[in-house]
């Protein structure tokens, strides 16, 4: 059985990214300090630097909808400070 998130049509997902990206922008990484560290010694994921970006993570369907959209893409090229992730933000752009 496909999941609900499978179900949505391609410009309700662009509708979403929109959406996302008003609400949450992509910021540079920030180093977790020690707090951000659990008991068992693994770093928490409480930074979201990522913003809007994480959609693609979903499945291959949000992925390839959110890679076609050049004008999200536009809005991120210069939070990086690796050379190679600002070739590929310029290359989605």
């Amino acid at each position: 059985m496909p999941s609900l998130a499978s179900l949505l049509l391609d410009d309700v997902l662009r509708e979403i990214y929109f959406y996302a990206a008003l609400r949450e922008q992509p910021r540079p990484y920030q180093v977790p300090s020690s707090s951000d560290t659990s008991s068992d010694g693994y770093t928490l994921d409480i930074d979201n630097s990522l913003g809007w970006i994480r959609l693609t993570h979903v499945s291959r369907q949000w992925r390839a909808v959110g890679l076609n959209i050049p004008q999200l893409w536009a809005g991120v090229v210069c939070i990086y400070e690796s050379i190679h992730a600002v070739e590929t933000v310029l290359q989605r752009a």
